[in-house]
């Protein structure tokens, strides 16, 4: 049995977990010792800030080598299931979605496919909060929206899109949702939405004169306190985008075809 002390405790008395197992050589050693030890974790109940055993004591119970065991708790780090205090050992965290956020731009690839794909869920999270978007807003905010809206005509009347100042119009018409997670993952889709579109080579927008426009859309509901209102052009700003991917997959159609008749 394996005695993994809580770091907030003056004896080394923590909870007692299952024995650590050794791990089939068939597989990746650090990924499988990452999942052991996610494994013990939850086997020992532990919970935040439990420390869990020393590193060579890992290492003799899986059998395996203590770089493979750094390593692993490296990865469990990256993840925010862990974290490792000099002089004091590896302990397990509170959880966060932070970690996950960090990386959920990573793990999508950018394609077609998946630019409309992310373009649903993004719809679907702003018409959802439209409610909260009118009960949170303030003079201030309708303010700001109004500067960014005026920077958007004066680039549209110079045949320009401004997807800076189109950024900028939906970080704060989201700023004051009082879920910063939430907050966190419009702005992260943004980033994820923007390079999706370079990547499958998604044109700005025609006019831009027409995207003013739906914004100032968003910006009248809002401040109408209209919820049905703001809910319907959260959702109608986005079919000139639409309308520019349907493009790109037609071309992307007729060009498979063109090489399969070639």
């Amino acid at each position: 049995m394996v005695t993994v002390p809580r770091s907030d405790s003056s004896e080394p008395n923590g909870p007692r977990g299952d024995a650590l197992r050794p791990i089939n050589r068939g597989q990746s050693v650090r990924q499988v010792v990452q999942d052991e030890l996610r494994a013990f974790i939850l086997r020992s109940s532990l919970k935040p800030h439990d420390r869990l055993p020393p590193e060579a004591e890992i290492a003799e119970q899986l059998e395996v080598s203590r770089t493979s065991v750094r390593e692993a708790i490296k990865g469990l780090e990256a993840l925010g299931i862990v974290e490792s205090r000099a002089g004091a050992g590896v302990f397990v965290r509170p959880f966060s979605f932070s970690p996950i956020l960090d990386n959920l731009g990573y793990g999508i690839s950018y394609g077609i496919q998946e630019l409309e794909e992310i373009l649903d869920v993004r719809t679907l999270i702003e018409t959802s909060v439209a409610k909260d978007l009118i009960a949170s807003v303030t003079p201030d905010q309708i303010a700001a929206l109004g500067d960014i809206l005026k920077e958007m005509q004066e680039e549209a009347r110079r045949g320009r899109y401004s997807a800076d100042a189109d950024r900028s119009f939906h970080r704060v018409l989201d700023g004051n949702l009082a879920n910063a997670t939430l907050t966190r993952i419009l702005d992260i889709f943004w980033d994820i939405f923007h390079a999706a579109r370079c990547n499958a080579s998604i044109p700005d927008p025609a006019n831009p004169l027409e995207t003013v426009e739906r914004h100032s859309d968003i910006l009248k509901a809002l401040e109408a306190g209209d919820e049905y209102r703001l809910r319907s052009v959260l959702a109608e700003h986005t079919l000139g985008v639409r309308s520019r991917i349907s493009d790109a997959k037609s071309r992307s159609t007729g060009d498979a075809g063109g090489k399969r008749t070639n």
